[in-house]
């Protein structure tokens, strides 16, 4: 067995932080000014959850079905995209400048692909030092580079499961570990190579990001292991990860060469928290349960999606004529 089964609330309690961390960001509030660093949480959870499903029906089957992947992330995913894309466009037709029109239809058509990150890549501003109204959907780019990563990572489970069947004495984890390994590797590497020689233009890179999910990819490797940590690590783990991230928030901002090394310090906290959890011993996931916090997890995605260009296009509305900015 590979990850957890079970439902957790903790993790959605977790997703709360998230995206409470970016809206903060957003609306300007001084002290969350490296809120941005909800959406690097948002990739390490969804690296643990989604890995933990495929490798289940990989170990069970022997084989995991592209086909039927996609389609539930189609049908999980795609309506709520197209719907927020379409509201968009058809309340932005009328918001923006004229001049503005062309780049929003080619940040929606960039969007609606999964390739938003790779039409921003090429300008000098990271998400975290952008204005809402400089695009009204540069925030699909976190979700075009998690749908790249589930381009490649199904593949290499594949081969992990080629692996494990022509040599049976490798069990696949083992296989799909040091796949996963170089992986995470590789583009970790580029994440301090790039982040130091492109300054912002690495930001939306998908090889700067995919190690990211990676990490969390690999605990849904260890699997029930995860469950046998001790009380006491628990408590350490969950404190040290919720301390990570708050540290990120209060003191990342524009200036922070970001992802890079840095980036480490969100994305473990994303995952000592994972690890924290998942025996249900930890202090500090016991209170991402409760209350309201696992509520607002699971209607992050939908929360995500639709505040960006709801805040745009009310300040664009509200904008005194003649001070739009054009975009190429």
């Amino acid at each position: 067995m590979y990850g957890a089964k079970s439902y957790r609330q903790d993790i959605d309690g977790l997703r709360a932080v998230s995206i409470l961390t970016v809206i903060l960001f957003q609306a300007g509030v001084d002290w969350a000014a490296g809120g941005y660093v909800g959406v690097d949480v948002f990739f390490v959870i969804s690296g643990f959850l989604i890995t933990g499903l495929l490798v289940r029906e990989a170990s069970s089957t022997g084989r995991i079905s592209i086909r039927n992947f996609y389609a539930r992330r189609l049908r999980r995913l795609l309506p709520l995209s197209a719907t927020v894309l379409l509201a968009t466009m058809t309340i932005g037709a009328w918001a923006v400048a004229p001049a503005d029109r062309t780049a929003l239809v080619a940040d929606a058509r960039a969007a609606a692909l999964y390739v938003a990150n790779w039409r921003f890549s090429g300008q000098a501003t990271a998400y975290s030092d952008t204005e809402v109204t400089e695009s009204l959907l540069i925030h699909y780019w976190s979700l075009s580079i998690e749908e790249q990563f589930y381009v490649l990572w199904p593949l290499l489970i594949i081969v992990g499961i080629w692996i494990t069947k022509a040599v049976p004495s490798i069990p696949l984890r083992h296989s799909l570990a040091v796949l996963l390994s170089a992986l995470v590797a590789t583009s970790f590497g580029f994440s301090v190579a790039l982040t130091d020689s492109l300054g912002p233009e690495a930001y939306y890179l998908t090889q700067t990001r995919l190690w990211e999910m990676g990490i969390g990819a690999g605990l849904a490797l260890v699997g029930t292991n995860l469950t046998h940590v001790p009380t006491p690590i628990a408590h350490i783990a969950g404190g040290a990860g919720i301390a990570s991230i708050l540290y990120a928030v209060l003191t990342f901002d524009e200036t922070t060469a970001f992802p890079g090394r840095v980036a480490l310090i969100p994305v473990l906290g994303a995952a000592a928290l994972i690890v924290a959890g998942a025996g249900g011993s930890g202090i500090i996931n016991r209170a991402l349960a409760s209350g309201p916090l696992p509520l607002v997890g699971r209607l992050s995605y939908a929360w995500y999606l639709w505040h960006w260009p709801a805040i745009g296009i009310a300040i664009i509305i509200d904008r005194p004529t003649g001070t739009a900015q054009t975009r190429a």
